[in-house]
């Protein structure tokens, strides 16, 4: 689900925390990949995972429902994990 506008932008890089420190955990966990898949329309997300080392690697079609009628994309996304980089 979206976050709350409320607590958008806030500027304290507690989602890009999170996210490395998800990284680091599965590299010690040997993973070598992690997935997403974002709504299309959710540019803040995106650019997020982007700035994050993710790149778009394809798209679900009609992955999230809108309305009872209507579907939206979704965005997969990828992150290569270096296994052998120390944490």
């Amino acid at each position: 689900p979206y976050l709350e506008q409320k607590y958008r932008g806030l500027g304290q890089g507690w989602a890009r925390f999170m996210l490395q420190a998800l990284a680091l955990w599965s590299r010690g966990q040997g993973a070598h990949t992690l997935w997403l898949e974002v709504r299309e329309s959710n540019a803040p997300a995106r650019r997020l995972y982007e700035r994050c080392g993710f790149q778009a690697v394809g798209v679900r079609r009609g992955y999230y429902p809108l309305t009872t009628l209507q579907r939206e994309d979704a965005i997969v996304m990828s992150l290569h994990l270096d296994v052998g980089a120390p944490a």
